[in-house]
């Protein structure tokens, strides 16, 4: 009880995110071929996807845990504290970019498993069809989805990544394994019908 206290404290969450956020940027760096010392910042709206392939051997040679404990942590978070993930707006903005390139690069990261993970967090953006209030908070869970708006990676590149995955998904694993397909598909499914909602979205999404 005392150590899920002492892991659950708002300011080390609060922490948390900025760091995974400053991980996302490495990654991104690196992912685009940048010297991760170097102190320009990528040119998001100029990023063409997906990456060319093969990706850059300070890349590849990562292991897939950096990516795994980005979305395990985001999870737990949403799990105990939601709160404090909502009202990280500006953090989550720099993992969304990263893993709308990593869903549309799949060479990139070629575990299924852990792409499906990658859309089980964009999940989280998506607001409540009615207002919900948040664990252990009398505040209702705020709405801030038009991040996918303002982050030029996912408005140019969200809708198509996320059809590829469907696509993928269908393709993984044998015939037996419905059940463990529904949660992802579901997850495509409210992401893009999110995506269609807005005005030009729904042009965009069809399109792709």
């Amino acid at each position: 009880l005392c150590f899920d206290a002492a892991m659950l404290d708002p300011r080390l969450l609060s922490l948390g995110m900025k760091f995974y956020s400053l991980c996302s940027r490495w990654l991104m760096k690196l992912a685009c071929g940048i010297d991760e010392a170097a102190d320009h910042e990528i040119e998001l709206s100029a990023l063409d996807l997906p990456l060319k392939s093969p990706p850059p051997m300070a890349f590849a040679t990562l292991p897939e845990f950096f990516a795994t404990d980005i979305c395990e942590f985001i999870l737990l978070v949403k799990e105990w504290k939601p709160s404090e993930l909502y009202s990280a707006a500006g953090e989550f903005d720099q993992i969304l970019s990263l893993l709308v390139v990593l869903l549309e690069s799949p060479g990139y990261v070629r575990n299924p498993h852990l792409r499906m993970k990658f859309v089980a967090v964009i999940t989280l953006l998506i607001p409540p069809k009615a207002p919900r209030r948040t664990r252990g908070s009398d505040e209702e869970r705020p709405d801030f989805s038009a991040i996918f708006n303002t982050n030029a990676i996912s408005k140019r590149f969200l809708p198509p990544a996320l059809i590829r995955l469907y696509v993928d998904i269908e393709n993984t694993g044998s015939h037996n394994q419905f059940h463990e397909k529904v949660g992802p598909r579901n997850d495509v499914y409210k992401i893009l019908e999110h995506l269609c909602d807005p005005a030009g979205s729904a042009e965009r999404a069809q399109r792709e």
